[in-house]
């Protein structure tokens, strides 16, 4: 188990409702900052589509999430389950109970 610090929530024009607390411990990060690995946690939280800038592989260690892209394709994660978020797609998150993850992100330079 990582110690998990206190991390930005999402943005607050894209929130449906109260504001999450979130928290993180980036267990890897690039040289180049183009890959990130880390555990990250939050309390429930309702968020407006946005567009992810990078890929995101998620396993779920706890609790489960709701994605709404723009074509109204839903899909909901479950803890063990292990999923990935494109970069530039469109979607919504929704998790109605404490969630935790492990992360993978890679933003590849424009």
């Amino acid at each position: 188990e990582v110690d998990l610090a206190p991390s930005g929530a999402p943005l607050a024009e894209l929130l449906v409702g109260p504001t999450p607390s979130c928290r993180n411990h980036t267990t890897y990060l690039s040289g180049d900052g183009e890959f990130m690995a880390g555990v990250w946690d939050s309390t429930p939280y309702h968020r407006r589509p946005m567009p992810y800038r990078h890929f995101e592989l998620m396993y779920l260690l706890r609790g489960s999430v709701t994605f709404v892209d723009e074509l109204a394709r839903e899909g909901t994660f479950a803890a063990g389950d292990i999923f990935l978020v494109e970069q530039h797609a469109q979607c919504s998150w929704e998790s109605r109970e404490d969630v935790a993850k492990i992360y993978a992100i890679y933003r590849p330079a424009a």
